[in-house]
């Protein structure tokens, strides 16, 4: 039953994931049909908000209740061709010698992807220090004084659009070469994305058997997400301008240590 105010929603659990050593006690040893109250989620909040898709000082003054309809148990599995057909599909992979390939094919896919990224803000900033387009300043800057949520003084508007010049000035350069060159987005690129982010979404614990409700649920949720969408686009173009970058740059191929290369590119992600 749920109470006046409240909420019902089916989401998946993972006791390993949480912080609170309590907390994850009460999920622990569970049946089908227990119930668990959580009255108070202390370091659990982040975890609980990303699984509810609550905020967070919302969450803080909630009173929750979980019921228990189905358990999943990670096993490790034996390296055998059970395995390696509920992975691949049946004899798509034989062995463990070819097992181990098909993972270290996947590896370098990833870095791969990584890698891109790693080459598209090496471009950024290139094209930036070659390109420096001159900005509208004064009109920018009473742009930044229209969208800010709280009155900037012009100590403060000056300090904001030093901060956002380097973003403004790019917009200028992908703008002007997307319309130069006929790179868009079409709406079943968009589609596609999402269909593989409510995938990725659904089956990041490790679940398979998702029901269509869920799907259309999630899918729904997400088209409704203004953050999302304008994700999705932002990658899409990403992907076309890297694309791009890589056909009419000069490359130059350089190898470095893999420490190096994953500590480069989590300063890209959170540039």
């Amino acid at each position: 039953t749920v109470v006046p105010n409240g909420f019902l929603k089916t989401i998946t659990i993972t006791p390993e994931k949480m912080q609170n050593i309590e907390n994850k006690n009460k999920f622990i040893g569970l049946k089908k049909e227990d119930e668990v109250i959580m009255n108070n989620l202390l370091e659990d909040v982040p975890y609980f908000s990303e699984q509810l898709k609550i905020d967070e000082e919302k969450l803080k003054n909630l009173i929750l209740r979980f019921h228990v309809h189905t358990i999943w148990r990670n096993i490790p599995a034996e390296l055998n061709q059970e395995l390696f057909d509920k992975v691949y599909d049946v004899n798509k992979v034989n062995g463990i010698e070819e097992f181990r390939n098909r993972i270290k094919e996947e590896i370098l896919s990833s870095s791969a992807l990584e890698s891109n990224n790693m080459f598209y803000y090496d471009a950024k900033k290139f094209l930036l220090e070659k390109l420096n387009p001159p900005l509208p300043e004064i009109f920018l800057k009473k742009y930044l004084l229209l969208v800010s949520k709280e009155k900037l003084t012009d100590e403060q508007r000056d300090l904001e659009f030093h901060k956002h010049s380097d973003m403004f000035k790019w917009q200028i350069i992908t703008n002007t070469i997307q319309r130069n060159h006929n790179i868009e987005i079409q709406e079943k690129e968009i589609e596609k994305s999402l269909m593989y982010l409510v995938q990725a979404e659904l089956s990041k614990d490790g679940r398979r058997n998702i029901s269509d409700e869920e799907i259309k649920e999630t899918t729904e949720r997400f088209k409704n997400n203004e953050k999302i969408m304008q994700m999705l686009f932002f990658n899409l173009i990403k992907q076309k301008l890297t694309i791009f970058f890589k056909e009419k740059f000069t490359l130059e191929k350089k190898e470095i240590p893999c420490k190096e290369f994953f500590q480069k590119n989590h300063y890209c992600l959170t540039e």
